[in-house]
């Protein structure tokens, strides 16, 4: 049996090297900057949509198959194209299997449609499957009666301040990298406080943070992308040289008011430090949540522009704009159909008025138009070089107006391009809504 063992040991030592030398050099990893660089924007993405389960979209008549559906995305995470298995040694012998020449091909089809799509591969360092480990795994935190922590969702919570579930937890990740399905990985809930409550400081757990993420780092690709869950939050400094992206689950101010212009602010400094500060190449998620009122209210209509503006402002990024207390379904709303192109000013713009440049008013120019947003409590005046269209209310002239709290978009009399994404919306016509 310890013979058995020691040759077992060798045999997924000699994998995992396979593993992340496969992880470092896979030549899909080498287009990764370019296809992020030439999106158009608006960009969308999807947060946990699954193969076969577009998150948006009704049957579209006219549509040959679904694969165009997910190409309105620029970015993608939640389709488990591999997971772990657990065996009868434990979770711990365990690798990761998947079906490789059938969401290879599906990738291939969604590419056909928008060759910008990045496929990120989603998990969580805090739970696992309740029956991953045994029940009285050492992998598992407990309370003080020595019981194992549910987290919800049937998961259990994890010790990843244990060295050994910290490398489990790297092996998943570089085997999603040498899987060769993925331009990146997704971690949820990448944010204080998970083990503080059990006998770490906050040092020790940023310090398990740091040892998952930099081993990581060192064994996939320099372009390979790491974007994680912080909500509201900058990053830990210890932890910005190794991420790409923040998914900004923002949520809501507070119950019952979803958000004030403090709020704003809040998601607006961290969005601009992430924007400014992470490695590169940058790609940030950006999500505002919907009212509890239709889809297209007059309220969810001006969120919905509010947020978008802001990461066009702000931002290369991606966002969102979800449903009320729907998960992360959304709606799909004619505004994000606008074809600005690419950015060719910068991030952050201010606005310069009679009275001063206004910190709270920012404009961008894009090859096709521009995008405005008003955080300030006032209507604002925008006068452009141009006669140019207003997104919003179709209006044609110099000079327009932006309500309070609001965005627009503008476009030039002639635009030059056309996305992938805006083919499709043509191909198909008006959208379907669902949810």
């Amino acid at each position: 049996m310890k013979l058995f063992r020691r040759y077992a040991t060798v045999i997924v030592a000699v994998l995992l090297f396979s593993a992340s030398v496969f992880a470092q050099h896979h030549p899909r990893f080498d287009t990764i900057r370019e296809r992020i660089e030439s999106r158009d924007y608006p960009s969308l993405f999807a947060a946990w949509g699954g193969i076969g389960n577009p998150p948006v979209l009704d049957d579209v008549p006219g549509a040959a198959n679904r694969f165009e559906e997910f190409a309105i995305y620029d970015v993608h995470w939640g389709s488990h194209f591999m997971w772990w298995t657990p065996t009868d040694n434990g979770f711990e012998t365990s690798i990761l299997h998947g079906h490789r020449s059938v969401p290879a091909n599906w990738q291939r089809w969604v590419w056909r449609y928008n060759p910008n799509t990045i496929f990120l591969y989603p998990e969580d360092i805090t739970a696992e499957a309740k029956d991953a480990f045994p029940p009285d795994s050492p992998y598992w935190l407990r309370d003080a009666n020595g019981n194992r922590l549910d987290y919800g969702w049937g998961r259990y919570a994890l010790d990843f301040g244990n060295p050994e579930v910290q490398e489990l937890i790297i092996q998943e990740f570089v085997f999603a990298a040498q899987s060769g399905l993925y331009d990146g990985i997704f971690i949820d809930s990448w944010r204080c406080c998970d083990l503080t409550s059990f006998g770490y400081s906050h040092a020790e757990e940023t310090a398990a943070r740091t040892a998952i993420i930099a081993a990581l780092r060192e064994r996939v690709h320099p372009d390979f992308l790491i974007v994680v869950n912080t909500n509201r939050s900058r990053l830990e400094p210890e932890h910005v040289a190794y991420i790409n992206g923040l998914f900004m689950e923002t949520g809501w101010d507070r119950p019952g008011v979803p958000y004030t212009v403090l709020g704003l602010a809040q998601i607006e400094d961290t969005l601009t430090w992430a924007t400014n500060n992470l490695r590169e190449p940058v790609v940030n998620c950006l999500e505002g949540f919907g009212i509890p009122q239709v889809f297209d209210s007059p309220e969810n209509l001006r969120l919905m522009r509010v947020f978008t503006t802001m990461s066009l402002t702000l931002d290369n990024g991606s966002m969102l704009y979800n449903k009320y207390d729907s998960g992360h379904s959304h709606n799909w709303y004619e505004f994000w159909n606008t074809n600005l192109g690419q950015p060719i000013g910068p991030k952050g713009n201010k606005l310069e008025t009679d009275e001063g440049v206004r910190a709270d008013v920012f404009w961008r120019e894009f090859t096709n138009g521009w995008s405005v947003y008003n955080r300030s409590t006032s209507l604002q005046s925008v006068e452009f070089p141009v006669p140019i269209a207003s997104v919003t209310t179709g209006t044609f002239d110099y000079i327009h107006e932006v309500p309070p709290v609001d965005g627009d978009l503008f476009l030039k009399s002639s635009p030059t391009s056309v996305s992938p994404r805006g083919k499709l919306t043509t191909m198909w016509g008006k959208i379907k809504r669902q949810w």
